[in-house]
């Protein structure tokens, strides 16, 4: 059964009524009704927020200003977030300082690819309005590589072809890549003193079964995984494909944090003895 409504905090009733309609659209795609059930299940709550869109916790925030189209992505990619959380790999000091930005780049190249897939699952059932709007955002190229996928192999999208070129596509942009790895920087040099204890003890690999988690879908299936009879060609998801075009200021972060984290730490000078008694 798909909910019809999400829980609402601090809000009044009447808030409500723009959140159905948002629910009926997404419950019309197949991976759109998937994370509403996931999410019923998990307690997930909508906020009407005053600030912009966000997620904290299980609560997903919506801005009273965002149109009901924008609102309907937020509330997809939100959901899709909370699962990550829960169910998926997450970046920190236990990994490097390069592999957390794979990390990161990939967490946010899954929320696109699931937004893409659903609001062109909710266009192709009569609901074409959010499609519309992803396809006017910076996003665009990744509706078209799904939509050049699916066109050109009539199975793509149930077998998860069209999502993983969809995946693939957004590791293109160079200027998404800057935004994602600047914020991910910004984050490990907040926290450099914890990378700096497990770098003595070492990092842990990134496998690449580890990252394809990402791409589960229950009970669809999982469009990252690859096997050698399942998109045998497709790149290794932990591969240089997803690792390269760095902006030359993030790597420069990078490198400097990764000094930083090679230091030992520093000797704090013990007091001065005193007389023995």
């Amino acid at each position: 059964m798909i909910p019809d409504r999400f829980p609402l905090h601090d809000t009044p009733e009447s808030c409500e009524a723009p959140l159905a309609p948002m629910v009926a659209n997404i419950g019309k795609s197949r991976v759109g009704k998937a994370l509403l059930l996931w999410a019923q299940e998990n307690n997930i709550s909508v906020a009407i927020a005053a600030n912009e869109d966000a997620v904290s916790g299980k609560t997903i925030f919506l801005s009273p200003s965002t149109s009901p189209e924008k609102a309907t992505l937020e509330l997809i990619g939100g959901i899709r977030r909370i699962w990550q959380e829960r169910l998926s790999i997450l970046p920190g000091a236990d990994f490097s300082p390069e592999d957390n930005i794979l990390i990161r780049r990939a967490r946010m190249a899954d929320i696109a690819t699931i937004t893409t897939q659903v609001a062109h699952e909710m266009a192709s059932a009569g609901v074409p309005a959010c499609l519309a709007a992803w396809e006017e955002s910076s996003c665009g190229d990744l509706s078209r590589a799904f939509k050049t996928a699916a066109n050109a192999d009539g199975k793509a999208i149930s077998w998860g072809h069209a999502a993983r070129q969809t995946y693939d596509q957004w590791f293109r942009d160079p200027e998404r890549l800057a935004r994602c790895d600047s914020s991910t920087c910004g984050n490990m040099e907040t926290t450099a003193a914890a990378f700096q204890r497990h770098a003595a003890q070492g990092f842990w690999p990134l496998r690449e079964l580890d990252l394809s988690e990402l791409g589960a879908i229950p009970p669809v299936g999982n469009y990252l995984l690859r096997t050698a009879t399942f998109r045998p060609e497709a790149h290794d998801a932990t591969g240089s494909a997803y690792r390269g075009s760095m902006s030359s200021e993030n790597l420069q972060r990078l490198a400097a944090l990764n000094l930083r984290i090679a230091s030992p730490p520093p000797a704090f000078p013990r007091p001065p003895k005193g007389p023995s008694p």
